[in-house]
């Protein structure tokens, strides 16, 4: 016992010690992350698993070895992030590709928040087309689209545009993906827990498609949306929320398909409809069990929504501690 102790010690003032000494493990493996560039995902990645593992291993160094097994695995669990994630953007490179973030993204298209004709103008000179020029309904967020110059990569078309309009809103438009799941193309590979999900009422679920269901949760449907080519389709992550759902009681159920069958679906815009949609039906509460990048779209989106009184509950993801932080963030307790 008193080995033990003495292990456990000796692990928490070698934890207070890197805490003190060294930058968050996020920000460290943020750092590491490749910005801007043409790099191919290959490249890319391995620039990305230098970057992580040289961080773990500075921290890990003067530790014990119980602590450093752990940050071992944080350094698999990354690894196979990472692995998961140029393995789906190599397979749908002609609807995807990487931001300047080095996350996946909706090929060749930028957002610009708050657009006027000035910025407009000046982005049209500077080479972009808009593609959509709207407002969210429900939410009043206005919003372009832009595609992005001929021959240039997402990733110096985002720093490029954002050059060309110091001071506005410019992003990406970055994926999502099912709390849980791998990013296969199906993004179907796992089940929520019933422990995750709100109860009772009327809920409003954004994620895949519904479909019919179980009798019982068909029956609680009251309306189902797509918001993405090919939807609503159905999902297995989302038809098993709906299960669960229906059996915890909720009476009426919402059902966003922001997927559908686009490889370029769960992207930040069609959340964000989503959520104005939901809004416009004075849907109460929303799951959203996808995590993804920070996006600043998405992000006032939700803080317009719950200005107007929606509660929305967010997933956590799966990857781990060396995951990124999920977004949307979850709702404080």
């Amino acid at each position: 016992m008193r080995r033990r102790a003495a292990i456990w010690a000796t692990m928490t003032t070698a934890i207070a010690t890197a805490a003190l000494l060294t930058p968050p493990l996020h920000a460290q493996l943020v750092s590491g992350l490749p910005t801007g560039g043409a790099l191919d995902p290959g490249t890319a990645l391995g620039q990305v698993r230098d970057g992580v593992k040289g961080a773990l291993d500075d921290i890990a160094s003067p530790l014990t070895d119980p602590l450093a097994h752990t940050l071992r695995d944080a350094t698999s669990l990354a690894r196979e992030r990472l692995q998961r994630l140029a393995r789906f953007v190599s397979r749908h490179k002609d609807s995807v590709e990487w931001d300047e973030d080095h996350q996946p993204a909706v090929r060749g298209e930028v957002l610009l928040l708050d657009p006027d004709p000035t910025a407009l103008a000046t982005a049209k000179g500077a080479g972009y087309t808009v593609i959509e020029n709207g407002t969210l309904d429900g939410l009043g967020i206005a919003y372009a689209r832009l595609r992005t110059p001929d021959g240039q990569s997402l990733a110096r078309a985002v720093d490029g545009l954002r050059k060309a309009l110091p001071g506005r809103e410019i992003s990406a438009d970055q994926l999502h993906f099912p709390a849980g799941a791998s990013t296969s193309s199906s993004r179907e590979t796992s089940r929520p827990s019933p422990s995750d999900l709100p109860r009772g009422g009327t809920v409003g679920v954004i994620d895949g498609g519904f479909g019919t269901g179980s009798p019982q949760s068909a029956a609680r449907i009251v309306a189902q949306r797509g918001f993405a080519q090919g939807a609503p389709r159905v999902s297995d992550h989302a038809a098993a929320i709906a299960s669960l759902l229906a059996g915890a009681g909720t009476a009426r159920l919402y059902d966003a398909d922001v997927y559908g069958s686009d490889p370029a679906g769960g992207n930040a815009l069609a959340i964000a409809r989503a959520l104005g949609w939901m809004q416009q039906e004075a849907v109460p509460v929303v799951s959203i069990s996808l995590v993804g990048p920070a996006n600043p779209l998405l992000a006032r989106a939700v803080a317009a929504a719950q200005q107007r009184g929606m509660t929305i509950v967010a997933a956590v993801g799966n990857d781990g501690a060396a995951a990124p932080p999920p977004t949307p963030p979850p709702t404080p307790a």
